[in-house]
């Protein structure tokens, strides 16, 4: 029983590090299907490590690469997102802009691809990250408690009607931007470099919680 018991502790402990996250982009080859203003990934000593790339975003300031964003369309950051259990949106971050412009990273998430209409629910608060940092890891949570509905950005737009469940079941679009300003799923304007790597969508942890236990609890009545 001891044996079984250790096995159930090893597949619980293997399940969980194979489910850390929904998805992960961490541009060993590719965009992997981020993409905005044409960004690139790039190989260099500013990775995290040696030879390790990343997104690299060139912001200066006016179209089309006006600020720090980027948006992904591919269905394993879209969908039904409430299914998927996703929590949180973490990623690893370098701002290294030297015109004294600090990031606000917020994610935004649309039933449409452009904010000038369609639904948007953008993060309540920014994870603030200040000029000529270092690399660092920010975890930018997406519950509805941490999300609030954005205004449209058209001209006198008003916010979208559906709701926070509508939208997250059925998500057209990913949005990672920065901007100071509320309730808005545009970026701002910005002037420099900003480095991002290893972008990742956290599930709730108490899935794989729950199935170990409920095999545990199975071992423990069967040896009583």
């Amino acid at each position: 029983m001891k044996y079984l018991f250790g096995l159930i502790i090893l597949f619980i402990i293997i399940i969980s590090t194979s489910y850390s996250d929904i998805a992960n982009s961490s541009f060993t080859i590719d965009e992997d299907g981020w993409s905005s203003g044409k960004w690139s990934t790039a190989t260099s000593n500013n990775g995290i490590s040696e030879n390790n790339p990343y997104l690299l975003i060139d912001a200066i300031s006016e179209p089309p690469r006006r600020g720090v964003i980027l948006y992904n369309t591919n269905d394993e950051w879209t969908g039904n997102l409430i299914q998927k259990n996703a929590t949180s949106i973490n990623l690893d971050i370098r701002n290294t802009s030297q015109y004294s412009y600090d990031a606000y990273m917020r994610v935004a998430f649309g039933d449409v691809f452009n904010p000038m209409g369609g639904t948007w629910f953008v993060s309540k608060d920014p994870i603030f990250v200040p000029a000529l940092s270092s690399w660092t890891n920010i975890s930018i949570p997406i519950l509805e408690a941490d999300l609030e509905k954005a205004g449209s950005a058209d001209e006198n737009g008003s916010a979208g009607p559906l709701t926070y469940q509508e939208v997250m079941s059925d998500t057209y679009v990913i949005r990672i931007i920065s901007n100071p300003a509320n309730r808005n799923a545009t970026t701002d304007n910005f002037y420099g470099d900003v480095y991002i790597d290893n972008i990742q969508m956290i599930p709730e942890p108490t899935t794989i919680s729950m199935i170990g236990l409920s095999l545990i609890s199975m071992l423990f009545f069967r040896k009583k």
